[in-house]
């Protein structure tokens, strides 16, 4: 059986990250528990919680992310809190434990200025320990999540530049590689990259300063055995060369303008 985050011998415990002013009297804390599985041990339960002034934008932010998580994606019931995470995971013990479809989960925040938060959100099944990632933007002052069409200027045009800078990587793949048939299939597609894959960026910064240096989009066009082909940082802009198609209220939120 695949090893699974360990607990803290079921105690709960609770975890606040050193709060982040972006905007007035806002800040974050990791939330963190234990369920005790059996015939497994103690698995960790995550939530990501957003500490607002004011109480009604505070329960509508804090719904929003929730939604990010793939526990709520696959069981949309439940209580949109760590409680109701704890009860998903406790609810294993009332069957097979195989049957198990919870999924762990480890929130970061990696942007926190004038309003905007940018999330990374690492997830595996309970049952491997295979990784994912998803990425995501969240407008505090609007309390809204920010898709492409928000931040782009033309969505479109952006496309096209991503489309073309896929091509030209993967044009570069040795013909004489595992996979090269799945990749020559993939460049004869022409719908390669979607509006909605644009969706999730990653903000990157630099290591002294803080400042934004250029955004990863997180785009992996193969999957399954295929996904040996993604190559890493496929999609990463300089944001010299992004900075034309951004929104001007998205570059001052990025600190650019």
């Amino acid at each position: 059986m695949k090893s699974v985050l360990i607990g803290l011998f079921g105690l709960l415990f609770f975890i606040s990250c050193k709060a982040q002013k972006i905007i007035n009297d806002i800040s974050f804390q990791v939330q963190k528990d234990s369920v005790e599985l059996k015939d497994i041990g103690f698995v960790t339960v995550e939530n990501l919680y957003i500490k607002l002034k004011n109480g009604e934008k505070e329960k509508r932010a804090n719904d929003l992310i929730f939604e990010l998580s793939e526990n709520f994606i696959n069981n949309s019931e439940i209580n949109k809190s760590i409680e109701g995470k704890k009860a998903l995971l406790e609810s294993c013990n009332d069957s097979e434990i195989s049957n198990c479809n919870y999924i762990v989960e480890k929130y970061q925040i990696l942007y926190e200025k004038n309003g905007l938060i940018n999330i990374e959100y690492k997830f595996h099944p309970l049952f491997s320990p295979r990784e994912y990632y998803k990425y995501a933007c969240y407008d505090l002052n609007k309390v809204a999540k920010i898709n492409a069409k928000d931040f782009l200027k033309e969505p479109i045009t952006f496309l096209e530049v991503c489309n073309t800078k896929i091509e030209e990587k993967y044009k570069e793949y040795p013909s004489d590689s595992d996979g090269y048939e799945m990749v020559s299939e993939y460049l004869e597609n022409k719908n390669k990259i979607t509006i909605e894959d644009l969706d999730e960026i990653r903000i990157i910064r630099d290591d002294v300063g803080g400042r934004v240096s250029g955004i990863t989009i997180n785009f992996q066009p193969f999957g399954g055995v295929y996904s040996f082909l993604n190559m890493d940082n496929l999609l990463y802009f300089k944001i010299k060369e992004l900075k034309p198609y951004l929104k001007e209220d998205f570059k001052k939120q990025l600190g650019l303008e």
